[in-house]
């Protein structure tokens, strides 16, 4: 007589089928997963039963696959490791929100998720039809990638104290590095601070400024700005450092 295995939490009154296999092995395989990885008390078990003793269709456990891809900044996309697999049954409302095609995130380096759903466990399958919905996305898409976007250029002018002078002059330290849009130093909230350090023993003042352009000269003047207005709105505090005066620089 033909049998099928029942999955089941909870107990007394509070159980729930959560779906049906068809193989011992199977069931066994799912509530051994399910009791590892969940932090709930009501454990998953099985019960073996006649199909004569359901009505209908049993509720079929399907299988939701999450396969993941990255591509490491360049447009050559590789499947990762981390491959999960979860168990649902069938009429588990759950699985409406699932995507039927991959999600693609990330600035510059890309990563993608996609979850398959199948009424079997056949992982290779699932990776193809991953790798499939991949690719249709990516021809629907227009991905940005590092070596299609102008660079930015930052400056970092650093700024010495000249006890004797009580003067700020600009350090030789300085320099232009080339960078992207994505480097976290020239947002906003770096951009608009002074950072405070040292060099050769003296106090230093760190000014960043980006430009679109390799203009160095530009970034020292505006930075220079920067500073002024700065010790020009501390004018007359009991800090000496900030009552000095800016020296000129004839090099920009």
């Amino acid at each position: 007589m033909d049998k099928i295995y029942v999955l089941i939490t909870g107990e007394y009154s509070d159980w729930c089928i959560m779906g049906f296999t068809e193989t011992e092995e199977e069931a066994q395989n799912i509530c051994a997963r399910k009791n590892a990885e969940s932090s709930w008390s009501d454990e998953w078990y099985y019960e073996e039963v006649e199909k004569r003793q359901f009505e209908g269709t049993p509720v079929k456990t399907v299988y939701c696959f999450t396969v993941l891809f990255h591509d490491g900044g360049t447009r050559n996309w590789e499947m990762s490791e981390n491959f999960g697999m979860d168990y649902y049954a069938s009429d588990d409302k759950r699985l409406d929100s699932i995507s039927k095609e991959a999600e693609i995130r990330g600035d510059l380096w890309h990563f993608a998720s996609c979850k398959v759903v199948l009424d079997e466990n056949d992982p290779d399958r699932a990776k193809k039809i991953a790798q499939d919905r991949l690719y249709k996305k990516l021809a629907e898409v227009e991905l940005e990638y590092e070596d299609t976007l102008p660079p930015k250029f930052l400056y970092f002018a650093y700024f010495k104290w000249d006890g004797e002078k009580q003067s700020w002059s600009l350090s030789g330290k300085s320099h232009m590095e080339k960078t992207n849009r994505l480097d976290k130093r020239i947002d906003e909230k770096s951009l608009g601070r002074f950072e405070l350090g040292s060099e050769d023993g003296k106090r230093t003042i760190l000014v960043k400024t980006v430009l679109d352009v390799d203009d160095e000269d530009k970034a020292k003047r505006i930075s220079r700005e920067r500073l002024s207005t700065f010790l020009e709105k501390h004018k007359g505090s009991d800090i000496l450092w900030l009552n000095g005066t800016l020296e000129e620089d004839r090099t920009c």
